[in-house]
């Protein structure tokens, strides 16, 4: 068995213990995917510009200035706060599912502590696919659905891979629902 293999397979295990607890009654799993991989980078994106910003204006003030700490501290204190931030993203990438059953759409996500977002297909009157610039570059898109009551804050798919395959097996379902 090669290493990938095995690493997949306990992450395969875990991740159908987590949908075993989840479903209801004759609830089955039409789809259960995590974002793509480039969630990490464009999810830091903004906090990223950031602090590259303010990394260019501190080497250059700080050179101004002649401040006695000197620039590489503004520079290497925005390096470590990057790399935190994309430490994050990897944290919430690794907790984050997304789900659709034959009843409900699903989002999990165990970063720090379980939050589960779930709406019931009936319920959903649309499902809209937004590719911002970013995500087009890459290929990824992110799913909101929307009910009567209107959107559903939260509720999300963020940067999911071949968002178009997913945006039509979630219609597929819900009209199968309805």
């Amino acid at each position: 068995m090669s290493p990938s293999a095995s690493d997949a397979q306990p992450a395969a295990v875990a991740q159908a213990a987590v949908l075993e607890h989840l479903l209801h009654d004759g609830e089955v799993v039409l789809l259960a995917v995590k974002p793509s991989g480039w969630f990490v980078p464009l999810s830091s994106l903004p906090a990223l510009a950031v602090l590259a910003v303010v990394a260019v204006g501190g080497h250059y003030l700080g050179g101004a200035l002649d401040l006695p700490l000197g620039s590489r501290t503004v520079e290497v204190f925005c390096g470590a706060l990057a790399a935190l931030r994309l430490l994050a993203a990897c944290c919430q990438w690794i907790g984050t599912l997304y789900v659709l059953t034959n009843q409900r759409v699903l989002r999990v996500r165990s970063a720090l502590r379980i939050a589960i977002f779930g709406c019931m297909l009936r319920e959903v009157e649309q499902t809209v696919l937004s590719v911002g610039l970013s995500e087009r570059v890459v290929g990824v898109g992110t799913l909101f659905f929307q009910t009567v009551k209107g959107n559903l804050a939260g509720g999300e798919w963020q940067h999911v891979a071949r968002p178009s395959d997913v945006l039509a097996m979630i219609n597929d379902a819900a009209r199968r629902v309805k």
